[in-house]
Order: structure tokens, then C-alpha cells, then sequence
């Protein structure tokens, strides 16, 4: 079995460093991403004992319809060019 040498204490801290800051680079988007869902989930448990939870879970298929009406607007010409079948 291959035994890697040992590095002077110089170069294991440089590569040291230089993993501890690959994997903070890398591990950047997941916690991006994990913070986002922790966040919304603390919202909700927060509010999920008050009025205002409800009005807005009323409101969330409304502000989907605008959204989507809107975004299927803004695409019109374009899908049309491609399909002719689209109303």
C-alpha cells in the first residue's frame, strides 16, 4: 500500500487552508438553499398560530394566477412563432 509522505507543517497548513476553503466555496449554495427553507419554515411556524397564516394561504393562488397570466402574456409572441396551434 502507497503511503502519501509527510508534508512539512508549512505545506499540510497551506493545504489546510486551501480545503477549508474549497469546501466553504463548495458548500456555499447548500447552505444558501438550507438557510432559505429554515427561514420560510420559521415564518410559518411563527405565524402559524395567528390569523394572518390563513389570509395569506387564501392568497397564494391568486398572486399564482397574476404571476402566471402575466408570465404567459410576456411569452406570447414567442410561443407563437414556434407553435401556431397556441391561442
Amino acid at each position: 500500500m502507497f503511503r502519501m509522505p509527510s508534508l512539512p507543517r508549512r505545506w499540510r497548513d497551506r493545504l489546510h487552508r486551501w480545503r477549508e476553503a474549497a469546501e466553504f466555496n463548495l458548500g456555499r449554495p447548500y447552505r444558501f438553499v438550507a438557510g432559505g427553507f429554515s427561514s420560510v419554515g420559521h415564518f410559518f411556524s411563527k405565524a402559524w398560530g395567528t390569523r394572518n397564516l390563513r389570509y395569506m394561504l387564501q392568497g397564494v393562488p391568486a398572486v399564482l394566477a397574476v404571476v402566471g397570466f402575466f408570465l404567459r402574456e410576456s411569452l406570447r409572441p414567442f410561443l407563437r412563432r414556434k407553435s401556431p396551434g397556441l391561442p
